[in-house]
């Protein structure tokens, strides 16, 4: 959608869209996999990606200033990370 079409209804409906379709299909996809291998992809997503991972309710966003600059200054190894 380029931003001259962008509206409050639009916007609702992608929320909506969002929250009742994507959402729940990447919830029954990662139910498929062991609770340590998601809670891994999570802390690799939210070190690498923070501006993308999901907020969970009891949990603090990260901002783009506490991430690191880049994957190579990072206290895990993204190759580590996802062979365990």
């Amino acid at each position: 959608m380029v931003i001259t079409q962008y509206n409050e209804k639009k916007w609702i409906f992608l929320k909506r869209s969002l929250q009742e379709k994507v959402d729940p299909s990447c919830t029954r996809f990662l139910s498929e996999f062991d609770a340590a291998l998601v809670e891994k992809c999570r802390g690799y997503v939210k070190q690498f990606y923070p501006d993308e991972a999901p907020v969970t309710p009891n949990e603090a966003p990260v901002t783009p200033s506490e991430a690191p600059l880049n994957p190579n200054e990072a206290s895990v190894n993204p190759d580590e990370a996802l062979s365990s």
